[in-house]
């Protein structure tokens, strides 16, 4: 990712994608990791119980969320939006895994979350 837009809600990928989403979801893994790209400093970065809280309260009745970050927590993040009905995009510098974002539409309970 290159330039989050929170205001816009649009994700800007380093291969020139833009993505949309109604919420985004900082899952950048087990030591804190600041995003480091512009207007990153509005989305939610998911390290605490009372941060899932959050994460649920803003949810709500989005129907698109943008996940930084393909770790486990990253991972159950998406899986769990999934579950609630959410078109999820996974995005990810982890280089080992498939290149560009990972989508999965409004998987149902049971089926596989992530592309």
């Amino acid at each position: 990712m290159t330039t989050l837009d929170t205001g816009a809600r649009r994700a800007h990928l380093d291969d020139g994608t833009t993505v949309g989403y109604d919420c985004c979801v900082l899952a950048t893994g087990s030591a804190p990791v600041r995003l480091p790209v512009p207007g990153a400093e509005g989305a939610l970065y998911l390290r605490t119980l009372a941060d899932a809280r959050v994460l649920c309260d803003r949810v709500g009745q989005a129907r698109s969320v943008v996940v930084v970050g393909s770790g486990f927590i990253g991972c159950e993040a998406a899986v769990s939006m999934a579950l609630r009905g959410c078109d999820v995009t996974v995005c990810s510098n982890d280089r080992g895994r498939r290149p560009g974002p990972q989508r999965r539409r409004r998987s149902p309970p049971g089926r596989r979350a992530l592309g």
